[in-house]
């Protein structure tokens, strides 16, 4: 214990002497421009090791305190340091939750200013973060967090496609970090501490899937190709369920559909994809008739489905490309069962026996 406690003292002067050697450069080299000196990461929340670097933030007031900025090797303790500068600008931004690397900004411990303005600045942008934080959960909040889903998404794509087991694993490794990332948006918290505790903080997410470590450590151990990318998928679809919820509880409840609100959608329908899958199958064209259906329900579903109470397709599940005739048929009985929904809404239907009489009607004028 009391050798732990020398080394401890001994760091801690260490770190004193690195401090006083920043302040002193900004004398010389930037007079005026320095604001603020602060002690982030292990040295501020406690939990360093022998070998823990001191990270410093350094906020300066203008471009010229950033020569300030430093990175060096330490060799007779072998460790590293970072003395890293920012403008009051960029600390602010930090300010609007943007990443959940933010405890730079509200957990340093400061240990020099150059004087009480610094000081109430520094306090106002922390005050900004701190509400940002305690704001309920909302759309813009989701918005946010599904940045970092995509490029989580992104990341499994190119793992996929991947050849080399060096290149899986490094994008495996991006999908994990952002669906951490993700998760924590999610839950709008942010790292308080190093990346040997990430496990205990995604661990304390009240939003996350129930094995959420478990199956990150399986990416981490997979030793193959195939282990790798099976385990990734399975975290993707784990962290991709707990996305819909979100997305559920904000979504604002369905409406049940008027006679308006409907009008119109099943004849353009009809129009745009009717032909078009009857042809396929006629001419056994399976990307037509492919292309037709997605689109399909893109509409029915993206678009209205996502606003208004229509009940339940399984669009895709019609396709069947050994067989495009009950594609065909697949695709009619949906197209029918929308009819159905349209006509329980009060929908009147715009159907004619011929152009003639669509003309007719259509100008306003008498008919049959």
């Amino acid at each position: 214990m009391e050798e732990k406690n020398q080394l401890a003292e001994a760091r801690k002067e260490r770190n004193k002497k690195i401090i006083r050697a920043v302040i002193a450069k900004a004398e010389k080299a930037c007079p005026g421009s320095l604001d603020l000196v602060a002690v982030n990461g292990s040295f501020a929340t406690g939990k360093f090791h022998p070998r823990s670097d001191l990270d410093l933030l350094i906020v300066v007031k203008n471009e010229a305190g950033t020569c300030l900025a430093e990175a060096f090797v330490e060799e007779d303790t072998e460790s590293a340091h970072d003395l890293w500068c920012m403008t009051w600008d960029r600390l602010r931004g930090m300010a609007g939750y943007e990443h959940p690397h933010i405890a730079k900004l509200l957990d340093s411990a400061v240990v020099w200013t150059s004087g009480k303005e610094a000081e109430d600045r520094l306090e106002g942008i922390r005050a900004e973060a701190r509400a940002n934080l305690a704001a309920p959960f909302g759309e813009k909040d989701l918005a946010k967090a599904e940045g970092f889903l995509r490029e989580a998404e992104h990341c499994f794509v190119m793992a996929a496609l991947a050849g080399t087991l060096s290149e899986v694993r490094r994008w495996s490794a991006g999908t994990v970090i952002c669906l951490e990332d993700a998760l924590t948006m999610l839950n709008k918290k942010y790292y308080r501490l190093g990346v040997r505790d990430r496990y205990r903080e995604l661990a304390a997410l009240e939003k996350k899937p129930e094995d959420l470590c478990a199956l990150i450590e399986s990416v981490v151990r997979g030793e193959k190709i195939a282990q790798i990318r099976t385990a990734a998928a399975d975290l993707m679809r784990a962290v991709e369920a707990v996305f819909e919820e979100a997305r559920i509880s904000l979504a604002p409840p369905k409406k049940k559909p008027g006679p308006g609100d409907l009008e119109g959608t099943y004849e353009e329908m009809f129009s745009n994809w009717r032909g078009k899958m009857h042809l396929a199958a006629e001419t056994g064209d399976r990307h037509l008739a492919f292309s037709s259906l997605v689109s399909f329900r893109s509409m029915l579903l993206d678009e209205i489905g996502a606003e208004y109470e229509i009940g339940e397709y399984d669009v895709m599940a019609a396709y069947d490309p050994e067989d495009l005739r009950k594609t065909e048929a697949g695709f009619d009985e949906l197209l029918f069962r929308y009819r159905a929904e349209c006509e329980r809404a009060g929908v009147k239907l715009r159907k004619f026996r011929n152009v003639d009489t669509f003309v007719r009607d259509y100008l306003g004028e008498a008919g049959d």
